[in-house]
């Protein structure tokens, strides 16, 4: 708690790294345990700084379905910035995350930055990979991973969730993480 591990470099690094990295990066890819609040707050106290960097970031939620971006659209069009509002138009509670609450703060960063948002979550009862067959074609997702390379995102993915999920779990992340 309160610490922020570097996963790869095996440390933990001080909070000046990781937004000399962050502001350093095209892209930031922000992970957490689902459930931590602390690693919420720490992802939310980022992206307000980031937020008043020029150009300001957009916002990727893999927690929002894609098929609810019109709703997203329509609530930041609105004007509107609070973050149990757009939780209630975008149906949080039937999305299966954990409670909006422990999100509340990036949301909250975000919208109070006036950030674009954009949903790049798989649709409720989509199949990892996305069920489409013109779409997983133009993606190359009709075709498996080569092995290695399915070893490889297995591995990633085993580590980035504190190897707290068995590797042989992981196939169907690997391929969600692919559609998104």
């Amino acid at each position: 708690m309160g610490r922020i591990h570097a996963m790869r470099e095996g440390r933990d690094v001080p909070w000046s790294e990781v937004v000399a990295r962050a502001e350093a990066a095209r892209f930031v890819l922000l992970g957490e345990i689902h459930d931590n609040a602390d690693h919420h707050r720490l992802q939310a106290r980022l992206l307000a700084r980031l937020a008043a960097e020029s150009p300001a970031p957009a916002v990727v939620f893999e927690m929002l379905a894609s098929d609810r971006q019109a709703d997203v659209d329509a609530f930041l069009a609105s004007g509107a910035r609070d973050p149990e509002a757009l939780a209630e138009r975008v149906d949080w509670k039937g999305s299966g995350w954990p409670a909006f609450d422990l999100y509340r703060p990036v949301f909250a960063a975000a919208l109070e930055a006036g950030l674009p948002l954009y949903a790049a979550g798989l649709p409720q009862g989509e199949p990892p990979g996305g069920g489409d067959s013109a779409w997983r074609e133009r993606f190359a997702l009709d075709a498996p991973l080569p092995a290695e390379l399915q070893t490889t995102r297995i591995e990633e993915m085993f580590v980035s969730h504190c190897e707290l999920v068995a590797r042989e779990q992981l196939g169907p992340m690997v391929e969600i993480q692919r559609a998104r």
